[in-house]
């Protein structure tokens, strides 16, 4: 009797802990994929390639100028990207570049859908053009 009470019990925890937990948040199907980004940088057209996932993704930004990949070394690596607020046509997305390498910064994006080919977004106050690949 005593087994079963406490089986009983644990089993009630585990429910309650369950159900107080907040639901993960997946990506909407229409942003699911991968995409070209494009913005005006300091003196170039930048351009990184986005793939999200239902759960995340990753970001790598192409770096023309390989004399600033050198003096800064988070510039042009591949980051894991997290959800950080999901609407159905809006993502709040965090560039992970802290976990990539010690000494960097991470980054927030937001992405609106405009339509299903192109989003578009923001990253520290600048445009972003999305387009699918």
């Amino acid at each position: 009797m005593r087994l079963a009470t406490m089986t009983a019990v644990a089993s009630l925890a585990t429910s309650a802990i369950c159900a107080s937990a907040p639901a993960q948040e997946s990506t909407p199907a229409p942003f699911i994929g991968a995409w070209q980004v494009t913005w005006a940088g300091e003196n170039h057209r930048r351009q990184a390639r986005l793939v999200l996932t239902q759960s995340g993704g990753t970001w790598k930004t192409f770096e023309p100028d390989i004399t600033k990949t050198k003096r800064d070394k988070c510039r042009g690596l591949e980051v894991p990207v997290s959800l950080e607020s999901v609407a159905s046509n809006k993502l709040v997305l965090k560039l992970n570049y802290a976990a990539t390498l010690t000494g960097c910064h991470d980054s927030k994006i937001v992405l609106i859908r405009v339509d299903d080919k192109t989003i578009t977004g923001k990253r520290h106050g600048t445009d972003l053009t999305v387009s699918r690949e």
